[in-house]
């Protein structure tokens, strides 16, 4: 697959997964509808996602591949948060809302 095409690929499930957690903690605040991310429902929803991928590979089921694609896995995790606020520091841009309900 050619950058390009992986890229918008790639943002597309971004987007759609960012579309279906804002409806999934849509709430109704005086009378208006309002779209925050619950990053409790969220981030325990990405990770029965990255689960069932990881399961359903068939190439990663003993242990030592297991560990090796969730610390690959962490890395790649904590530069892509440092990514986004180096580029929301550049740009002057925010996150989403979200609502930490723990």
């Amino acid at each position: 697959m050619d950058e390009n095409l992986y890229h918008a690929k790639r943002m597309e499930m971004i987007g759609g997964f960012f579309q279906v957690a804002l409806l999934a903690s849509e709430t109704e605040v005086d009378g208006e509808r309002h779209a925050y991310i619950n990053s409790t429902l969220a981030v325990d929803a990405m990770e029965h996602l990255l689960a069932a991928i990881i399961e359903s590979s068939p190439h990663i089921k003993p242990r030592k591949d297991i560990r090796a694609i969730t610390e690959m896995f962490e890395k790649r995790l904590r530069l892509g948060i440092e990514h986004l606020r180096q580029e929301f520091d550049r740009t002057g841009r925010h996150p989403f809302p979200v609502i930490n309900a723990n």
